[in-house]
């Protein structure tokens, strides 16, 4: 049997939150695979008592405290749950891993020379420092991880280029059978805001809100 050590800490919103609501199910469903993951006490409560995972809880007081809780509190706890494998989720490594590591990156604006000039443009110099700071320690997670998975190809030669890492891309997909299972028709009101007439030009906005969106637009 395989053990996997499921960093979640890191996802609470955006593309880190949607892997772990849907990769957790999808590990409960195999009986080769033990998982332990550790993520908020907010979302723990999503998941109930699936089979062969266990969880560990921790509500960070911001990003510094939580980096530097994984940093310290979660290399213990790996090797307690005699894990083969870390995964961590959200953009971030651990400095010194137990075991093998993969890291899950998927925020390319560390990498994006228009969002940094954008956030001087608009005198955003804190979230310019804060985004700077982030990205220092998002190069570096490439290389303390053994493997680094993008969304894309495109944004793994990116990352290729910035760190000069071990990179690969896994499109992240969709569950089709679980996309499609409800078939419970839209309540009215819902229906007639994504339903318009035809002529009507609609815009699908994903994941959570942030200013260079253009959701404003």
């Amino acid at each position: 049997m395989m053990r996997l050590f499921l960093n979640g800490l890191a996802a609470s919103s955006g593309a880190g939150l949607t892997y772990v609501r849907n990769v957790v199910p999808h590990l409960s469903a195999s009986a080769d695979v033990q998982t332990t993951v550790a993520l908020s006490p907010s979302l723990r409560n999503e998941f109930g008592n699936p089979a062969n995972v266990g969880f560990l809880e921790f509500e960070p007081q911001g990003a510094g405290q939580r980096f530097w809780w994984e940093q310290t509190g979660l290399p213990p706890l790996i090797r307690r749950s005699q894990a083969d494998v870390l995964i961590s989720t959200g953009n971030f490594a651990l400095r010194r891993s137990p075991v093998p590591q993969i890291l899950l990156s998927g925020n390319s604006l560390y990498t994006s020379s228009d969002f940094y000039r954008d956030l001087r443009a608009r005198h955003e110099y804190r979230m310019w420092l804060g985004t700077h700071l982030r990205g220092i320690f998002a190069k570096r997670s490439v290389g303390w991880a053994d493997c680094t998975v993008a969304p894309s190809e495109a944004f793994a030669a990116d990352l290729r280029r910035w760190t000069r890492g071990n990179v690969v891309s896994i499109y992240h997909g969709f569950d089709r059978g679980a996309f499609f299972r409800d078939e419970t028709p839209l309540p009215a009101t819902i229906a007639q805001k994504i339903l318009p007439p035809n002529g009507t030009l609609r815009l699908l906005f994903v994941s959570h809100y942030n200013y260079y969106r253009n959701f404003e637009t």
